[in-house]
């Protein structure tokens, strides 16, 4: 009998992709951060850029690609789950691309960021099943927004393009998923200069979390997350410092470890 592994999605934008940069994190972690999490496997596709063919161990330079070390969510989530759960086996399928909105680039119909979303899944999971595996999707985590948040007309039309999407997304991801498998949806940070109307965007995904059990919303803000706490000349108003993204990861984690979702 082929073996089930726990399969966890993640897509969105630039700070699902990550920029945060891996010089701000305790010298006493870089180490194995560095050298990566043998048991929390990722096959990823960051802005065209950053990509791998085939499932390699969490580690830091899976985020944003430039000649600074970055890094994103993935490192959080897998110290996390190694932390409550010692050598459990996760696969994480990841696509980003920062600064995109809905009207271009997310909605189901011709937004070209859905149609490489939902290809790059397909191609991941199509690598676990040659390898011997049977994937279980347990969770779907989006993280965008921020441009959206940008001007009246996207904002206002927020609520009903990500409600589509989400129920597209349980409908692609039906054959690999089971009754459990939540949208974990992750709010806009409250940066004004950057993201003015932050609170429409937070408002409408809330009330899409309120009308489908299977939709959490997670508070970014209610988690205390920054973007302006590195040196004046690194600060990036847009992005989570690597502090604030280590937690961002590790919340992450712990919501599905509560739900009992990886055991």
């Amino acid at each position: 009998m082929n073996k089930k592994v726990d399969v966890i999605i993640l897509f969105g934008q630039s700070n699902m992709e990550g920029y945060s940069l891996a010089s701000y994190l305790p010298k006493e972690k870089l180490d194995s951060y560095q050298h990566g999490f043998q048991n929390i496997k990722m096959c990823y596709e960051c802005n065209w850029s950053n990509i791998s063919i085939d499932f390699v161990p969490v580690k830091l330079g899976q985020g944003f690609h430039d000649r600074k070390l970055r890094f994103g969510p993935e490192i959080g989530i897998a110290e996390e789950i190694s932390r409550q759960k010692p050598n459990k086996e996760v696969y994480i399928i990841k696509y980003t691309l920062g600064g995109t909105r809905f009207k271009e680039h997310w909605n189901i119909k011709d937004g070209f960021c859905y149609y490489y979303f939902k290809k790059h899944i397909k191609y991941a999971l199509d690598l676990l099943i040659k390898k011997g595996l049977v994937p279980c999707i347990k969770a779907v985590v989006y993280m965008q927004g921020e441009s959206d948040s940008e001007h009246i007309e996207d904002a206002l039309e927020y609520e009903k393009n990500e409600w589509e999407l989400i129920q597209d997304v349980f409908q692609f991801i039906a054959p690999y998923s089971i009754e459990k498998t939540i949208f974990l949806d992750c709010g806009v940070l409250n940066i004004v200069d950057c993201f003015p109307l932050y609170q429409e965007t937070n408002k409408a995904k809330i009330k899409n979390a309120n009308k489908d059990q299977r939709i959490v919303y997670l508070s970014t803000i209610d988690l205390g997350l920054t973007a302006t706490k590195e040196r004046p000349e690194e600060i990036d108003y847009a992005h989570y410092d690597s502090g604030s993204m280590l937690i961002f990861g590790q919340k992450i984690a712990d919501i599905l470890l509560n739900r009992k979702l990886l055991d």
